[in-house]
């Protein structure tokens, strides 16, 4: 298929649909489409019937930005909620260590699930948050990166395809 969606004639893209409804295209064709589809601005009888087809009719149209992965907005959430936490996690163990030096006579509890803890096991519960938190967001950049090598693949095999 064609790398640049917007090459793509009316006639081109109702011929894809019809050979979709025979079932005479492959799988990564049938990708190819579904992604010509959701990014085209041309649409006839023939496309909105393969939309509803596909089920693509409830699905949001791409923007440009967004092209490089589909799951733009899951990651985008989950990289917020990271990012929250972490600073969450920043803040509390702050607090603590600077409470616990600027004087000696002040003692800083915590409570975990309800239970009084000392500043240092609540030194060691924020320490092992932040580990938590790093290790979620190593998580996070590693499907991004699966993500992003799945979308260069997929490029990649449909220059092949032309």
């Amino acid at each position: 298929m064609k790398e640049n969606i917007s090459h793509f004639t009316l006639a081109e893209i109702e011929r894809l649909c019809r050979m979709y409804e025979d079932c005479q295209l492959s799988r990564l064709e049938e990708t190819e489409l579904e992604y010509v589809l959701l990014n085209t601005s041309l649409k006839s009888p023939v496309s909105t019937e393969t939309r509803n087809l596909m089920g693509l009719s409830s699905k949001i149209h791409l923007s440009e930005k967004d092209l490089g992965s589909r799951n733009f907005r899951i990651k985008k959430i989950w990289r917020f909620s990271a990012a929250a936490v972490i600073a969450v996690v920043v803040l509390a163990s702050g607090m603590v260590f600077f409470r616990n030096q600027s004087s000696d006579t002040e003692v800083c509890y915590a409570y975990v699930e309800g239970e009084r803890t000392g500043s240092d096991e609540a030194r060691e519960l924020a320490m092992q948050n932040i580990a938590r938190a790093e290790q979620f967001i190593q998580t996070v950049d590693a499907l991004e990166e699966a993500e992003q090598s799945k979308v260069n693949h997929f490029l990649n095999n449909s220059n092949l395809s032309e």
